[in-house]
């Protein structure tokens, strides 16, 4: 959920990675022009770029979390972006307690375009994409990650080619991150991502960061507005919701949009 924030603390930019088998010595270029670093003789594993900004307290708050696959290794996490992904689907789900029912919506957005060609023309049309209601979520399951596998297998999969390189945008759990996107651990329950798809995590409060906060928040404020919106209320006393099933007691599918 976003919190309001007056935050323009300085960023700091960093590339992580790791080496497998290492041997000898690491030899890498930087691209002045773009801001980048080459590795030229040893493979690499889990690289992502991250942008942080240190807090009063002198703890670091990351605010985004990008993997990186090119060879090119980026230390802006929109250049990162647009270097390894072609759709991006931002995914964030809000919990209340209505009437002495645990409530949870999860609400989700993409871009209509290829993400390079928004690149190019500096526009990034964010459209909704699809959202679910969940009535009293077992305890033993993350709401989140419920939300990410609900959208995950039944809308992108379903309406994405296989060969797009899909990035879900997301805002926790970021430690499990670096085994969810090597396709080592399940994302949710027995659940892998399939091999076209990575987690990107961008924090829903600090929506100015990147492309992927932005969508974040954007996506956050939707959860929050169907929450809040008479037609959420009348839903919850009408006949359509459908009952119990493994991972909460009743659901219903809200919205869901095509691309195009």
């Amino acid at each position: 959920m976003a919190k309001k924030t007056t935050d323009k603390k300085p960023r700091n930019e960093f590339i992580e990675f790791y080496v497998d088998d290492f041997k000898g010595k690491l030899e890498f270029t930087y691209n002045f022009v773009e801001d980048s670093l080459e590795i030229r003789n040893q493979i690499i594993d889990n690289a992502k770029v991250e942008t942080s900004y240190n807090k009063i307290s002198g703890k670091v708050k990351r605010t985004n979390s990008t993997p990186l696959k090119n060879i090119e290794l980026p230390f802006d996490c929109d250049k990162a972006i647009f270097k390894n992904f072609d759709v991006l689907v931002a995914i964030d789900t809000n919990t209340k307690l209505i009437s002495d029912n645990l409530v949870s919506v999860t609400s989700s957005y993409f871009v209509n375009k290829p993400i390079s060609e928004c690149n190019k023309t500096g526009k990034y049309p964010f459209i909704p994409f699809a959202s679910h209601l969940f009535i009293n979520i077992n305890n033993s399951i993350n709401a989140e990650k419920l939300g990410w596998h609900t959208i995950i297998s039944n809308y992108v999969q379903n309406k994405f080619p296989r060969n797009y390189r899909i990035g879900i945008v997301v805002d926790c759990d970021l430690g499990a991150h670096d085994s969810i996107n090597s396709y080592k651990d399940p994302y949710f329950e027995q659940f892998k991502l399939p091999e076209n798809i990575q987690l990107i995590y961008a924090s829903s409060d600090t929506k100015n960061d990147s492309i992927a906060n932005q969508m974040i928040n954007f996506s956050d404020k939707l959860a929050n507005n169907i929450m809040q919106s008479d037609d959420l209320n009348r839903l919850l006393k009408a006949d359509y919701l459908i009952d119990k099933t493994k991972h909460c007691e009743k659901y219903f599918p809200i919205t869901s949009l095509k691309p195009s």
